[in-house]
């Protein structure tokens, strides 16, 4: 072989071998930028994007619930003049004396004369455990006719104050001894009527 062959055969295998090297050189370097630059960011993308989709569904559920009290409001404000007539209806305390005061303006209204009112027990100590409706018995006996005790018990249920009649029990009284003069005759009337409370 010629010394020019021999030359260029070196020439050929030295720059084969920085070809090589730099490859080599290129692909450690690569490798080693895969692993500690990129890797971790793609695990960070990976992290951010569960993160995401957590947030996501936290978030459709806030709205959610932020739109419920929106319509809370909504009916609160369409209501609110409403508040007092259900405070009238069911207060916050007993107040014996209004319900026996709609009574006593009922059968006066009416005609009516009351012989007996009694107010069963009444719990003036608030329980704030309970949030359920209370409620305490008003017992009343009454001399009247039939259109008086008619006109009596549709006052009672006209009335803004929420009460209900639990027991009703009409009896045929004595014209001297309850004092009504009418057509229809003495009743003696017993009522046991609730009051309701908060």
């Amino acid at each position: 072989m010629s010394t020019i062959t021999k030359i260029s055969w070196e020439k050929i295998l030295r720059s084969k071998i920085k070809d090589y090297s730099f490859v080599i050189g290129f692909f450690l370097v690569f490798s080693f930028f895969i692993v500690f630059a990129i890797r971790p960011n793609i695990a960070t993308v990976i992290t951010l994007n569960k993160q995401l989709e957590t947030l996501k569904k936290t978030d459709s559920a806030y709205e959610n619930i932020i739109l419920h009290i929106v319509d809370l409001q909504t009916v609160l404000e369409k209501n609110r003049d409403d508040f007092i007539l259900l405070d009238q209806a069911l207060p916050s305390r007993p107040q014996v004396n209004k319900v026996v005061d709609d009574v006593k303006n009922s059968a006066t209204a009416s005609g009516i004369l009351i012989k007996r009112l009694d107010i069963s027990e009444v719990s003036l100590k608030e329980d704030s455990n309970k949030k359920n409706v209370k409620s305490y018995a008003v017992n009343i006996e009454t001399n009247s006719n039939y259109e008086q005790s008619k006109s009596f018990i549709d006052m009672l249920l006209k009335q803004r104050r929420l009460k209900s009649i639990n027991t009703i029990s009409i009896q045929r009284g004595d014209e001297t001894e309850t004092q009504v003069s009418s057509k229809s005759g003495a009743l003696i009337m017993k009522l046991e009527i609730s009051g309701y409370y908060l």
